[in-house]
C-alpha cells in the first residue's frame, strides 16, 4: 500500500504543477486587471469633474458613457 501511495503521488505531480501554474496565472491576471481598471476609473472620474467645471457637456456625456462601459 505504501508503494502504491508513493507511485500515485509521483504520477499526479504533473497535474498538481499544471493546477498550480493555472492558479498563479489567474491571480496575476486578476491583479493586473484590477490595476488597469482602477487607473482608468480614476482618470475618467477626474475628466468628468473637469468637464463639469469647464461646462463641456458633450465631453461629459462621452466620459459618462466610458465610465458606464468600464
Amino acid at each position: 500500500m505504501f508503494i502504491l501511495r508513493k507511485l500515485l503521488k509521483v504520477l499526479l505531480l504533473p497535474v498538481a504543477f499544471v493546477l498550480f501554474f493555472t492558479r498563479w496565472a489567474l491571480e496575476t491576471s486578476v491583479r493586473l486587471t484590477e490595476w488597469a481598471v482602477g487607473l482608468l476609473t480614476l482618470i475618467v472620474g477626474a475628466a468628468i469633474i473637469y468637464s463639469i467645471v469647464i461646462h463641456r457637456w458633450g465631453d461629459l456625456f462621452l466620459y459618462s458613457l466610458i465610465s458606464v462601459i468600464t
